[in-house]
Protein backbone atom coordinates (compact mmCIF):
# COMPACT_ATOMS: atom_id res chain seq x y z
CA UNK A 1 0.00 0.00 0.00
CA UNK A 2 1.71 3.73 -0.79
CA UNK A 3 0.22 6.16 1.48
CA UNK A 4 1.08 9.91 2.08
CA UNK A 5 -1.19 10.63 4.66
CA UNK A 6 -0.01 10.10 8.59
CA UNK A 7 -2.87 8.40 10.78
CA UNK A 8 -1.90 9.21 14.67
CA UNK A 9 -3.37 6.55 16.73
CA UNK A 10 -3.50 7.44 20.84
CA UNK A 11 -2.74 4.89 23.15
CA UNK A 12 -5.33 4.46 25.96
CA UNK A 13 -5.03 6.45 29.11
CA UNK A 14 -4.92 5.05 32.47
CA UNK A 15 -8.24 5.66 34.56
CA UNK A 16 -7.62 7.31 37.62
CA UNK A 17 -11.49 6.66 38.69
CA UNK A 18 -10.47 3.41 38.78
CA UNK A 19 -7.21 1.32 41.31
CA UNK A 20 -3.79 1.55 39.69
CA UNK A 21 -3.54 -2.53 40.07
CA UNK A 22 -7.74 -2.65 38.98
CA UNK A 23 -7.82 -5.32 35.49
CA UNK A 24 -9.34 -2.51 33.49
CA UNK A 25 -5.58 -0.69 34.16
CA UNK A 26 -3.71 -3.64 33.69
CA UNK A 27 -5.39 -4.36 30.01
CA UNK A 28 -5.14 -1.76 29.17
CA UNK A 29 -1.05 -1.52 29.60
CA UNK A 30 -1.33 -4.95 27.71
CA UNK A 31 -3.49 -3.20 24.84
CA UNK A 32 -0.65 -0.31 24.57
CA UNK A 33 2.33 -2.43 24.07
CA UNK A 34 0.55 -4.22 21.57
CA UNK A 35 -0.59 -1.37 19.76
CA UNK A 36 2.79 -0.19 19.76
CA UNK A 37 4.49 -3.68 18.42
CA UNK A 38 1.07 -3.48 15.69
CA UNK A 39 1.98 -0.16 14.65
CA UNK A 40 5.92 -0.55 14.08
CA UNK A 41 4.63 -2.57 10.91
CA UNK A 42 2.84 0.69 8.90
CA UNK A 43 4.97 3.43 8.54
CA UNK A 44 2.30 5.66 8.41
CA UNK A 45 0.87 5.07 11.73
CA UNK A 46 1.81 7.76 14.38
CA UNK A 47 1.60 6.28 18.22
CA UNK A 48 0.56 8.94 20.75
CA UNK A 49 2.03 7.94 24.10
CA UNK A 50 -0.36 9.77 26.29
CA UNK A 51 1.30 10.42 29.80
CA UNK A 52 -1.58 11.90 31.94
CA UNK A 53 -0.85 12.26 35.24
CA UNK A 54 -4.34 12.58 37.99
CA UNK A 55 -4.70 16.36 37.86
CA UNK A 56 -5.18 16.11 34.37
CA UNK A 57 -8.32 14.37 35.28
CA UNK A 58 -11.78 15.65 36.30
CA UNK A 59 -12.85 15.53 39.79
CA UNK A 60 -14.17 11.85 39.31
CA UNK A 61 -10.70 11.07 37.63
CA UNK A 62 -12.50 9.11 34.13
CA UNK A 63 -12.90 12.51 32.32
CA UNK A 64 -9.75 14.46 31.07
CA UNK A 65 -10.29 18.25 32.15
CA UNK A 66 -8.76 21.39 30.41
CA UNK A 67 -5.06 20.83 31.48
CA UNK A 68 -5.30 17.37 30.14
CA UNK A 69 -7.02 17.74 26.76
CA UNK A 70 -4.58 20.99 26.43
CA UNK A 71 -1.87 18.33 26.89
CA UNK A 72 -3.47 16.21 24.67
CA UNK A 73 -3.54 18.81 21.79
CA UNK A 74 -0.06 19.45 22.61
CA UNK A 75 1.32 15.83 22.32
CA UNK A 76 -0.86 15.09 18.98
CA UNK A 77 0.25 18.32 17.45
CA UNK A 78 4.23 17.73 18.51
CA UNK A 79 3.37 14.06 16.96
CA UNK A 80 2.12 15.25 13.95
CA UNK A 81 4.49 17.99 13.30
CA UNK A 82 7.73 15.32 13.57
CA UNK A 83 6.18 13.53 11.32
CA UNK A 84 6.24 16.39 8.87
CA UNK A 85 10.40 17.30 9.08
Amino acid sequence: MHCKTNIPVLELPDRYDLNTNSCVNRKGKVFNRKLRKYMKAFEYALTVEVNYSRNHYTRHGFHLNNRGKELAARQLQATTTKSLQ
